[in-house]
């Protein structure tokens, strides 16, 4: 299968990187299961001690894979964590990279590939690197929002880079996010120096918009945007952010504003339908 051959390789690189010893790959294959476990061997395998790679989500560092089903999650003590959904399509190159918002996880996103209902689609779901009540937090948002911003937008554009010169190209790929995760999906496009199929922001806002102008990539704007946002938001009030987008605007770039009679949140069908057209316009599907 694609996503089991390519997505091992993928990580084969970061997995020889590690150095201190040689790692074994098991695959047991049922129909369409399998179950991948890496071996290190300074310590004793899946243990949750010291080093090594453990199944599932036992274990912590510095890395493992496993893959259930048609899904493969890998994880890496140098990167993000990730859960990867292969497309119904063979060998299809085309991918969404989906980021939850504040004190929510990869487990709050994992409905994503069936509502889409897009047989050609890959899927990315991505964990922000603090720990947050229970979840994950991109950046610190009660004090200097700045570091933590600029820390994860490193991070992000590290796997973008990894995924784009091993399996997924840029150009076919769809970066969403939810809050948080919509900030970050703003810092993409406007920052990561190549062009994506498109951004989907829902219910978040611009970092420090008044300076996009100047630090923006010189292919921002040629990135499509889609926001999306509730009028009776009141975490991240829809005033301010329309007034933003109207802002980014001006500055050229190409941004599909919808609004939703929704609080902070993701107004179910009505919204997905929006943006799965939005994807399938992106993708001429």
């Amino acid at each position: 299968m694609f996503a089991f051959a390519d997505m091992v390789h993928l990580f084969s690189d970061e997995f020889a990187s590690l150095g201190g010893g040689s790692f074994a790959l098991a695959c047991i294959s049922s129909g369409s299961c399998y179950c991948v476990l890496l071996r290190h061997n300074q310590s004793s395998p899946c243990s949750n001690k010291g080093h090594g790679w453990h199944l599932a989500n036992g274990g912590n560092h510095p890395a493992f894979a496993v893959a259930v089903r048609r899904g493969i999650g890998f994880f890496s003590g140098r990167m993000l964590k990730t859960e990867f959904y292969q497309a119904e399509e063979k060998d299809s190159r085309r991918l969404m990279l989906v980021m939850h918002g504040l004190g929510d996880s990869i487990e709050g996103y994992r409905w994503v590939p069936a509502m889409m209902r897009l047989p050609w689609l890959n899927y990315i779901l991505v964990n922000a690197p603090d720990p947050y009540f229970g979840g994950y937090s991109w950046y610190d948002f009660s004090g200097d929002a700045g570091p933590g911003i600029a820390r994860s937008r490193k991070m992000l554009f590290e796997l973008l880079d990894l995924l784009r010169e091993k399996a997924f190209p840029t150009e076919q790929t769809i970066v969403c996010g939810f809050s948080q995760g919509c900030l970050m999906t703003w810092e993409g496009g406007l920052y990561y120096p190549h062009r994506f199929a498109g951004l989907v922001g829902i219910s978040g806002y611009v970092f420090q918009h008044e300076q996009v102008a100047k630090r923006m990539s010189p292919v921002a704007k040629e990135q499509k945007f889609l926001i999306t946002h509730g009028t009776f938001d009141q975490l991240v009030p829809f005033e301010d952010v329309r007034k933003q987008v109207q802002f980014m605007k001006q500055l050229g770039l190409q941004i599909e504003w919808r609004e939703f009679q929704k609080a902070h949140t993701i107004a179910g069908d009505e919204e997905v339908n929006v943006i799965r057209e939005f994807i399938q316009k992106c993708n001429n599907r």
